[in-house]
């Protein structure tokens, strides 16, 4: 969810598999947004602690026999879209993760904070998402420019935030959270024109 680099060595492999008609079965599936993203790219199982952690053989049918499935992977799994909306739908819980991350780390003291998100907008994860939507010829041109001048408004929004925390004006930087909040509702406005 964080690192695009990521996301295109498992779109490759699930591409992959797909062409040698081969399942897919995903490792560390930790969150309901792992699980959503994978089922967006294709990947229809999984094993992790977002399903259950290891246990012994021994209790197993009484873990299958209270198991209880996610349901916003049901639904997502029910619900039949075509190959731009499941691109729209991923690029809205990349956006997603990455604004509560930045968010998060706003909100919380410098020395809980784990990670950023990636702060250049050519290498965060929608960064590569818009290019590729522009290769792929998905979505209008125009669309795209837009949504890219949104994306990169967010970054300048966010950087200037992140530099004021940095810098230890961490009242500052969360009293500028609704700028960013609104540079995000722009981003997402712009995304909901190319649908």
């Amino acid at each position: 969810m964080d690192d695009p680099s990521d996301y295109a060595i498992t779109d490759g492999i699930i591409g992959l598999s797909n062409s040698f008609n081969r399942k897919v079965i995903a490792e560390g599936v930790e969150t309901t947004k792992h699980g959503l993203m994978l089922i967006m790219m294709g990947c229809d199982e999984a094993q992790g602690y977002g399903i259950s952690r290891p246990l012994p053989a021994d209790d197993f049918p009484q873990w299958l026999e209270g198991y209880t499935p996610n349901q916003e992977w049901q639904h997502c799994c029910n619900e039949h879209r075509s190959n731009k909306e499941n691109k729209v739908q991923l690029f809205k819980l990349i956006t997603d993760h990455w604004k509560d991350t930045f968010i998060n780390n706003i909100q919380s003291s410098s020395d809980d904070v784990e990670h950023w998100p990636i702060m250049n907008s050519k290498r965060c994860p929608y960064g590569p998402w818009i290019k590729r939507a522009k290769q792929e010829q998905l979505f209008e041109a125009e669309c795209l420019t837009r949504l890219d001048e949104a994306h990169e408004a967010l970054h300048l929004a966010a950087q200037a935030l992140h530099l004021q925390y940095k810098a230890g004006d961490i009242d500052a930087a969360r009293d500028g959270l609704p700028e960013l909040q609104g540079a995000f509702d722009d981003m997402v406005n712009a995304l909901g024109k190319c649908e």
